[in-house]
């Protein structure tokens, strides 16, 4: 079983973390190009391989736990996390215009406003996308539960990295942070250590169910006729 937990956790951060990568890699080299491209077809350019590394995602689950809905779970994480990263970005981006740009929370560091902002986002995302694998693979009990502690794992874990990071010195919002990209490598480095864990604890539940679906069988066949 904890093969299929770490198995869950690696396959998870590779392929949610491999599609922003793929589509921040695709946005860059766009912006290289001698002409200028739209912003809204560098948000369609970008997007793609973000649902592509759900979709990655998905199948990747059903394979390590042996699930038969490969097309449904491809579909499910697919949408889930693409949909997941549209929405935590509006909001993010609308939030941050509110809080930052019109400083309606005077006194308040940008870095604590950073915190406040996508650990939230973070468990969204997560509980979303561990909804969708659940529900789309047939785990209709206690599916709920299942997607919110992992979504709790994964925002605590971007905290939990944040606060690391913010100690070694990579402060979002400090002196000659936008130079050094900061606040993109700190969220970046957060996110991956949020896959990871909230894939962890997305394994856990599929490999209990998976281990409570083998063994009834045989407490079936144990019970006197």
């Amino acid at each position: 079983m904890k093969h299929l937990i770490l198995a869950s956790a690696v396959v998870t951060a590779a392929s949610l973390m491999g599609g922003v990568i793929g589509g921040v890699g695709i946005v860059a080299l766009v912006n290289r190009l001698p002409f200028h491209a739209p912003d809204q077809t560098l948000f369609l350019l970008a997007i793609f391989p973000i649902f592509g590394g759900g979709a990655l995602w998905g199948y990747l689950l059903t394979r390590i736990h042996g699930l038969p809905n490969r097309k449904g779970a491809s579909i499910a994480g697919s949408l889930s996390f693409g949909f997941g990263v549209i929405g935590a970005a509006n909001l993010l981006g609308n939030l941050e215009r509110v809080f930052v740009a019109q400083h309606r929370l005077p006194g308040v560091p940008i870095h604590v406003i950073f915190t406040l902002l996508f650990v939230p986002a973070t468990f969204l995302v997560a509980t979303l996308g561990g909804s969708a694998i659940l529900l789309g693979n047939g785990h209709r009990t206690n599916w709920f539960r299942s997607a919110l502690m992992t979504g709790l794992a994964a925002s605590l874990s971007f905290l939990i990295m944040d606060l690391l990071l913010d100690t070694l010195g990579m402060r979002v919002g400090a002196p000659r942070a936008v130079e050094r990209f900061t606040m993109l490598t700190v969220a970046f480095l957060s996110s991956a250590v949020a896959a990871f864990s909230g894939g962890a604890m997305l394994g856990r539940f599929l490999s209990r169910d998976e281990s409570m679906s083998l063994q009834s069988p045989k407490r079936n066949m144990d019970l006197p006729t």
